[in-house]
């Protein structure tokens, strides 16, 4: 399956999954980073990901990590961010707010890739 529509039906999914916060997972706008490795947002609701994670990662796992990202922004992490985090402590904050999401959605049975 192309990158593009496997990621597409994953968004489809994650919006089923999800179906309050469907009008958030399709606000995010995709972006390919050959190289990233994973998924990631910024807050300008860009969501970006690595073509090959994508191919490598099973359609359930992809839900959860679009889950994931969605929830970063839905909890405003990037705006506590800005007025919480010392310069230099922004990656142990990522790690953390995580964590925390990693904890909700394994919570509610949500499939995550491992590490």
């Amino acid at each position: 399956m192309r990158v593009p529509i496997k990621l597409a039906n994953a968004r489809l999914a994650a919006c089923r999954k999800w179906n309050y916060c469907s009008h958030a997972v399709l606000s995010l706008v995709p972006v390919c980073r050959p190289g990233l490795g994973t998924m990631a947002v910024d807050d300008k609701w860009r969501l970006y990901y690595d073509p090959d994670f994508i191919r490598d990662t099973p359609p359930d796992e992809l839900v959860g990590v679009i889950l994931h990202e969605v929830s970063h922004l839905i909890l405003k992490h990037h705006k506590r961010a800005k007025q919480l985090v010392p310069p230099g402590a922004f990656e142990i904050w990522n790690v953390a707010c995580d964590l925390g999401i990693n904890s909700i959605l394994r919570g509610e049975n949500i499939t995550l890739p491992e590490g």
